[in-house]
């Protein structure tokens, strides 16, 4: 074959373009190989858990104990199927993607600052405790520096509840959601009921068959608790 090199040609034999087109091919193949592996070690790092730690699953009706696993990119509580609380509960564990959480929440349980909340971006939340202070206010930061979140501690809150009464007095939000807000911040949360959501009594008159909302009468004191 000739092939061309600037001004000057020379003959080429089939066995040569067969040579480079094997190490062409080969180049590929291991450039390829690579590619895989560095895609199953990103895969691996990101998968891979950071920190462990046994811990307690709290919703309105029941508690499932368990454990809780922060990797990179997921939180992931895993059933003890050991434990009498999980013999009739068939979903062995839950995952959360560290994209859709939006706010970690310090919270207490059974009166003692041992646990915390996760908030994410469809509106849903869920409720972990722990055995101590010290584990679920480590486990807390390590989820909110995984997730990019912003940690909801008591200064945040507090933040939180002022930015929400200024949306409420400008009637950019609701009565209904500026209550809830302030049962968030204020430690309140759906999942137990020791802690449920409170919302104030305003009214006194519940006797009669109409009532005039323009009447400060109907109104209880709200100057008293």
């Amino acid at each position: 074959r000739l092939v061309g090199m600037g001004q000057q040609w020379k003959m080429t034999s089939d066995r040569e373009f067969n040579d480079g087109d094997d190490e062409q091919s080969a180049i590929t193949d291991e450039l390829a190989e690579k590619l895989a592996i560095d895609k199953e070690n990103e895969m691996h790092n990101s998968t891979k858990v950071l920190f462990s730690t046994p811990a307690t699953l709290v919703t309105l009706t029941r508690t499932i104990v368990g454990k809780l696993d922060i990797s990179r990119d997921a939180v992931v509580f895993v059933v003890d199927r050991s434990q009498e609380s999980a013999k009739d509960h068939r979903k062995r564990f839950w995952r959360w993607s560290v994209e859709d959480i939006v706010e970690v929440h310090h919270m207490r349980y059974r009166l003692q600052h041992k646990a915390f909340e996760i908030h994410c971006s469809d509106h849903t939340s869920t409720f972990f405790a722990f055995s101590t202070k010290k584990i679920a206010r480590f486990a807390a930061a390590r989820v909110t520096a995984m997730a990019n979140a912003v940690l909801m501690n008591r200064r945040a809150k507090a933040e939180a509840a002022e930015r929400s009464k200024e949306l409420w007095k400008r009637r950019e939000l609701g009565t209904f959601d500026y209550l809830m807000a302030l049962n968030t911040y204020a430690g309140r949360t759906l999942h137990d009921l020791s802690q449920y959501p409170v919302f104030p009594w305003v009214l006194k008159d519940y006797t009669s068959d109409t009532i005039d909302l323009n009447d400060p009468t109907v109104y209880r004191d709200l100057s008293r608790p």
